[in-house]
């Protein structure tokens, strides 16, 4: 195959993520919503002697104000990390964000959040206020980035991750790729290439690696080939890969806990290198379960 990009390997800069997770990330790309817009000073109401104005005051009232769980706010609403405004009460923390609105997120799935730091971890803005659970027994909140949930018996957990990079660009080749993890072990694995060149064909490869800190990693492939736009054979390739993995079930405490994720893609006579880098990029680790497809 033509190796005209030989020098284009995509590897996404780091991310946005939280205290237990740095990103070695390979594809460009990034969590982020829309910067949020100018948020209004004025009007408003005042509680327990604080002014509470905006988006967040429409939350706030929604959920019973200071005699609600929230109870009183104990800060003004300032900017947080990532373009939006928040606001501290005694229960918790209203988000604000233009891309995803006003969210409240309190108590124990607060302090889980605050582990990954927040809006500026792989978990983004909350996209959901605290919500019951279907069978009664816990609360959640869903995040950009995942969610968080909470029993009586189990404390706070990530129930789900969701890691979402666009657009890879390597070379004449773009796409996307997205990989959502469940505590039960399941996951899908979605994305797609496609070769913008008009005659030159490349053989492509990505792979995805979800580290522990204690040493497990979980990696995801896929490969082929795509040919140029007026050529008649496919210039694209798509992938959609479901399951559930018991090794990734029985470690999920461990995942819980804090991981790093890397992923790269490349093409043509790269694709050894690129598999073997992502072998190196795994590093000293005491178990490879491979997920989907192999290196």
């Amino acid at each position: 195959m033509d190796n005209g990009n030989a020098d284009v390997m995509a590897r996404r800069p780091k991310s946005r993520l939280g205290v237990a997770m740095t990103a070695l990330v390979a594809i460009v790309g990034s969590l982020g919503m829309a910067p949020a817009a100018a948020h209004a000073t004025v009007g408003g109401s005042v509680h327990c002697g604080i002014q509470v104005y905006g988006g967040i005051e429409d939350k706030y009232l929604q959920l019973g104000a200071e005699n609600g769980q929230l109870g009183c706010p104990t800060t003004a609403e300032t900017n947080d990390r990532r373009g939006g405004r928040t606001e501290d009460f005694q229960g918790g923390v209203i988000y604000w964000n233009a891309a995803v609105g006003a969210h409240a997120v309190i108590g124990q799935i607060l302090w889980k959040w605050t582990a990954f730091d927040r809006e500026v971890g792989f978990l983004g803005y909350p996209l959901t206020d605290e919500l019951t659970t279907i069978d009664g027994g816990g609360r959640y909140n869903n995040f950009q980035g995942g969610a968080i949930d909470w029993t009586p018996a189990a404390g706070p957990h990530l129930s789900r991750i969701e890691e979402d990079w666009r657009p890879i660009h390597v070379g004449s080749v773009s796409g996307f790729e997205h990989l959502t993890l469940f505590r039960n072990g399941g996951y899908i694995f979605s994305g797609q290439l496609h070769d913008d060149a008009l005659f030159t064909p490349y053989d492509v490869g990505l792979v995805e690696t979800v580290n522990t800190l204690t040493g497990h990693a979980f990696v995801f492939t896929e490969r082929g080939t795509v040919h140029g736009t007026k050529d008649p054979r496919s210039s694209t390739i798509t992938w959609n890969t479901s399951g559930q993995n018991a090794a990734l079930m029985a470690d999920w405490m461990a995942v819980d806990e804090g991981f790093r994720e890397d992923a790269r893609a490349d093409t043509s006579f790269n694709l050894g290198s690129l598999f073997n880098d992502t072998k190196s990029v795994v590093g000293v680790v005491s178990t490879i379960t491979m997920v989907v497809g192999s290196l």
